[in-house]
């Protein structure tokens, strides 16, 4: 929780309070349901806009009750969630946001990540869903209505093949945070996980000399990863004549490392096409003829199968992906943050009380592109980060032991991770390189921690 906010699930009772008394269905003012919720700016000369005009402008908003496809009688009554959350409950509709569906994927192959973004998993009367975000690296609460965009009465982005409605809603509630649909059809898988769960998330390449023990790290501690496909439609025909369907972005669910015949170590990976029945057929998939009976026992193939899942080595893909995400997620891990306007003096500084020993982040955050009035050539701010720990917790003077440092460049958030912080205080120095273009009031930022003990900040810049 923030410095001195109120908690997400106080202000959803409020809000809740205060529109279960009108006897009406909500309908959401921040996000409301006409075309510039669809495209914000329908005259722009953008060619894909002017592709989505001529479509969207047929799309209707209609609420879900009304919805035939959600409301099929031999599926049971319409809810946020069915018995169990699977992947495969993802159906990807007309938007291209196959990233954001792909991070949904991974996230959901735990159902409970899922299920807690939710501050209720019940249907209400009102049509009115509440979701926990980190947009801003801030706590959030975002409010969404139940009216999707439609065709011919059909939900035309993302849906589900049954009758629940917790990938519409958080696909609306990316939308509403980026100012409209149109605006989420790129992206990286990256962003979401530190968008919807707080948790520190990284971008790879995957050629880089030491992206195999990433990943094993990642596979260790039972990390949130995502593998994402090069562009293109040479790539795509590449993939699908090797029986691997042509989406973006999969899951990546385990690591191994094997003897093959001649005795060579073997990097194979596991991944997931959250969506298809498609699954590679080259080497180490599940008919080739590498596999022995000894190295399937050691891979676990023959025991419960894994749907839409197959084993790939390494090289083949560095071959065929480009880009690695891994997001760092602790089960009960605490999020604490400190929104921020940069000082006149161009820089700030901020107390941190740590009050248990652990394994912590911290992060400086700036506000998304989109926030920007610059937003078309807008590029993250060049930021210096430096973490030290006061030697007797209360003066400075008495001495500070350096623990960390950044200067960094075109990011939104800029790490520092401390595989062991004491309980203690420590101070943050944090200074941007706004470009001049950047108003004072959008010279905003958050400092922010995520680990295994709570943080209490104190602006200390004066």
């Amino acid at each position: 929780m923030g410095e001195d906010q109120a908690s997400i699930t106080e202000k959803w009772d409020k809000f809740m309070h205060g529109i279960s008394s009108q006897g009406a269905k909500y309908t959401d003012p921040d996000f409301p349901p006409d075309r510039t919720s669809l495209i914000e700016d329908w005259d722009s000369q953008s060619r894909s806009i002017q592709t989505a005009v001529e479509q969207w402008q047929h799309y209707k908003w209609v609420r879900c009750d009304q919805i035939p496809q959600l409301n099929v009688k031999e599926n049971g009554s319409m809810s946020i969630f069915k018995e169990s959350i699977e992947p495969s409950d993802i159906m990807q509709g007309k938007l291209e946001d196959s990233y954001y569906l792909s991070a949904l994927a991974a996230i959901s192959e735990t159902p409970n990540r899922i299920k807690n973004m939710f501050l209720s998993q019940d249907m209400n009367k009102e049509g009115v869903f509440g979701v926990k975000t980190y947009f801003n690296g801030m706590e959030n609460l975002m409010v969404v209505d139940n009216l999707f965009p439609c065709k011919n009465s059909k939900p035309v982005f993302a849906k589900s093949n049954k009758n629940e409605l917790w990938a519409l809603i958080l696909e609306k509630v990316w939308a509403k945070h980026h100012r409209s649909y149109h605006a989420i059809t790129a992206g990286q898988s990256y962003e979401v996980f530190r968008d919807l769960l707080g948790a520190p998330s990284y971008y790879y390449k995957v050629n880089e000399n030491n992206i195999w023990k990433v990943l094993r790290l990642a596979d260790k501690n039972k990390y949130i990863c995502s593998v994402t496909a090069k562009p293109g439609e040479t790539e795509k025909k590449k993939l699908e004549a090797l029986g691997s369907v042509s989406m973006p972005s999969y899951c990546l669910l385990q690591t191994i490392e094997l003897l093959d015949r001649s005795n060579t170590k073997i990097k194979l990976m596991k991944l997931k096409n959250p969506w298809g029945n498609f699954e590679w057929n080259g080497d180490w998939s599940e008919s080739s003829d590498l596999w022995t009976d000894k190295l399937k026992e050691q891979a676990g193939i023959g025991k419960i199968k894994d749907t839409n899942a197959f084993w790939m080595a390494l090289p083949d893909v560095q071959k065929h992906f480009v880009s690695m995400h891994v997001c760092k997620y602790r089960e009960n891990a605490n999020f604490t943050y400190f929104k921020k306007l940069e000082n006149h003096n161009g820089y700030s500084l901020f107390g941190i009380q740590v009050r248990a020993d652990g394994a912590q982040t911290l992060a400086v955050t700036q506000k998304d592109k989109h926030g920007y009035a610059q937003q078309a050539h807008f590029k993250y701010q060049a930021c210096r980060f430096i973490l030290v720990r006061l030697n007797n917790d209360t003066d400075i003077l008495e001495g500070v032991e350096y623990i960390n440092g950044k200067l960094e460049s075109f990011e939104k958030n800029y790490y520092i991770e401390c595989d062991w912080m004491t309980k203690g205080k420590y101070l943050a120095f944090v200074e941007f390189d706004w470009d001049e273009d950047i108003s004072d009031y959008e010279k905003t930022f958050s400092i922010n921690t995520y680990g295994e003990a709570e943080a209490v900040f104190s602006d200390e810049s004066n």
